[in-house]
């Protein structure tokens, strides 16, 4: 095979994890405001909003944060010497509502708020039918076993907090929640990734008892976490996992201080133990029955990542990508979408890869071939267009006959004009693709190639930047499927102004081509020989039209 790519496509190992400055890595500490909303600043302005016009408020909020006391507490900071009642409803029912005997949580919030949690409603008609009730009549009345129950007034502002798929339900459950809830707002699962937004997800997470004896440099590692999982210039809002890494690494070391190798242990640990996903697809490879290469070359052949695990605890594992070409009219035929296996954007990669080899090849000639594609042992539903790029790098191989590099994986989309498109998570097709040649053997060819697009939001592990450094490992990156083609095929795609050059992967590919379009078009293929333009035929001149003799009848 021929030398490793050349160096303008390789990416700088600073660029492959963020680090925060030290400075970042100080929590922030605000006694008048919640710890759980700071930093958002969006849902702060709607609370003041609300406190001026009143109305009714629904935001769609993260799971991990109990939302309702700590909006509760932020409209009583906010209102400062105003005395306008704060009623949090937690947990909501009819009967709390109501109220027994005596006014319920409804009438408490009489000229003031009432904050409550749609996951309460959801499925409990009674509580809906008392909130519903009170929302539009302005009364209430309480429930009672005497009979002497008076009705209460309720005219209160309402903030109604639920994650998305809570509120989804409602919505399905209760139709008349859009006209009642207008206004609306959806607090996003991360921070931006600001020295502001890290102070607040570190102050958050003090306040839960996750930043005891960790020092500054162990806490900037907890910000690096928490950039792993989310795209660029963002900070995952998930101070579980992070309290989580860090109780687990003190239960390992009771007294003294934790440093960032007691938090990275302790992650592993926690990673592994969860695993069972990933131990066993790693254990089919490491028994061959994934059939996977990463060494040598391959003709139509490339290897792809798949992503599993959902969001609890995903991986990414590696899977080949074939392309079979032959003589025919069919174009691309898509074996998951003849499978029923594949989703929407999964077929719409494949047509524009369709469409990227009609703009490339077929300018003069109809496109005379049939390509099966197919990502190998994939047996359950498959999405995304991340591999149209390996896909278009199987099916030119196989039609130049040319190998492709197997100790690269790559990962990206393309459009009909072949840029490459950024793609998701990959990180974790990274790390994957790592974790599969560590474990065969690292040879020092190996590496990773993503969208140029897709770089800033690698958040790779110090264990894959140690390979880097040593020169084990490599992660490159592309704009365009001609880049790709030089780094997998170790040969120039050959794209000239005018045809293709010689020697090049696209001058085997257009040969190939008008062969095939020589036995499906015989005539049109005497007109042109492979390989070449075709030759441009001379338009006649027209003639005037004979005149009419007189007499003659002129025909239609």
């Amino acid at each position: 095979m021929t030398a490793p790519p050349s160096d303008p496509h390789r990416v700088a190992i600073d660029r492959l994890r963020w680090r925060p400055p030290r400075s970042w890595a100080q929590p922030a500490v605000d006694a008048s405001w919640p710890t759980a909303l700071l930093g958002q600043e969006d849902l702060r302005a709607e609370l003041a909003l609300l406190l001026a016009t009143r109305g009714h408020l629904v935001v769609a909020v993260p799971e991990s944060v109990d939302w309702a006391e700590a909006v509760g507490r932020a409209l009583r900071s906010l209102q400062g010497d105003g005395d306008a009642p704060v009623v949090v409803a937690a947990p909501a029912t009819a009967r709390s509502l109501r109220g027994t005997d005596g006014p319920g949580q409804l009438a408490q919030a009489h000229g003031g708020f009432l904050v409550l949690d749609a996951r309460d409603l959801v499925g409990n008609e009674g509580a809906w039918a008392a909130l519903s009730e009170g929302l539009r009549a302005r009364q209430s009345t309480p429930e009672s076993e005497s009979g002497l129950a008076s009705p209460q007034p309720t005219r209160f502002a309402t903030v109604l907090l639920s994650p998305e798929s809570a509120l989804s339900k409602l919505k399905e459950q209760e139709p008349l929640i859009t006209a009642l809830f207008r206004r609306g707002l959806t607090v996003a699962g991360d921070r931006p990734r600001t020295r502001e937004g890290a102070m607040a997800l570190l102050g958050q997470l003090a306040a839960r008892g996750g930043l005891d004896g960790v020092p500054a440099n162990a806490a900037g590692w907890l910000l690096e976490e928490a950039a792993t999982s989310v795209r660029r210039d963002r900070l995952a809002l998930d101070t579980d996992a992070l309290r989580e890494i860090v109780f687990e690494a003190r239960l390992g070391r009771p007294a003294g201080a934790l440093e960032r190798r007691h938090l990275r242990a302790a992650a592993a640990r926690i990673a592994e133990r969860r695993g069972f996903g990933e131990q066993a697809h790693r254990g089919r490879l490491e028994r061959g029955q994934i059939r996977v290469a990463t060494e040598g070359a391959l003709v139509g052949v490339v290897n792809g990542l798949m992503v599993y695990g959902g969001t609890k605890q995903p991986y990414a594992v590696p899977g080949r990508i074939t392309a079979r070409t032959a003589v025919g009219r069919e174009g691309i035929v898509n074996v998951e979408r003849e499978a029923k296996f594949s989703g929407r954007s999964y077929d719409k990669g494949v047509l524009q890869l369709h469409s990227f080899l009609r703009g490339t090849f077929a300018q003069d000639t109809p496109l005379s071939l049939v390509a099966g594609i197919t990502f190998e042992q994939s047996y359950g539903k498959v999405d995304g267009d991340s591999a149209t790029l390996a896909k278009a790098l199987a099916v030119l191989s196989d039609l130049s006959d040319l190998p492709v590099r197997q100790s690269l994986a790559i990962t990206g989309g393309i459009n009909p004009r072949g840029e490459v498109l950024p793609v998701g998570s990959v990180t974790l097709k990274a790390v994957g693709w790592w974790r599969t040649c560590r474990d065969r053997g690292l040879t020092g060819e190996q590496g990773f190639v993503l969208p140029s697009r897709s770089t800033p939001d690698l958040q790779l592990p110090e264990e894959l930047l140690s390979d880097v450094r040593a020169g084990r490992f490599a992660v490159w990156e592309v704009d365009h499927i001609d880049e790709a083609v030089q780094l997998m095929f170790g040969k120039p795609a050959g794209r000239q102004d005018k045809g293709f050059a010689p020697g090049s992967v696209y001058a085997a590919v257009g040969r190939r081509l008008d062969e095939m379009g020589a036995r499906l078009y015989p005539k049109r293929a005497a007109t042109k020989e492979p390989g070449k333009e075709p030759a441009k035929t001379t338009k006649k001149a027209k003639t005037a039209p004979k005149a009419a003799a007189p007499g003659d009848t002129p025909k239609s």
